[in-house]
C-alpha cells in the first residue's frame, strides 16, 4: 500500500499525516497495536491514540472498517 497514495486522497481539513498513513498501512497488513508500536518503537498508547484519529479523519467506526477502507484505498 502506497502511504503518499492513502494521503493524497483527502483535503487538506482531513489529510492523514505521515505517521498516520504508516500506521494505516501496518493495520491494513494486519499487525496489531502492539507490532505497530514495536516496529516504530512507540508506546501501545501512541499508537492507539493515532489509530483513533485515522478513524476519525476517515469517518470509520470499527477496526474491520478500517481494514476494508485501507485495503480499497491501497
Amino acid at each position: 500500500m502506497d502511504c503518499e497514495k492513502i494521503s493524497s486522497r483527502y483535503s487538506s481539513d482531513n489529510q492523514l499525516t505521515n505517521r498516520e498513513s504508516e500506521i494505516l498501512q501496518l493495520i491494513a497488513d494486519g499487525k496489531t497495536n502492539k507490532e505497530i508500536a514495536n516496529f516504530l518503537q512507540l508506546s501501545r498508547k501512541t499508537v492507539e491514540t493515532h489509530r483513533l484519529n485515522i478513524m476519525k479523519k476517515l469517518d470509520v467506526h470499527s477496526g474491520i472498517e478500517l481494514i476494508k477502507t485501507a485495503l480499497r484505498m491501497g
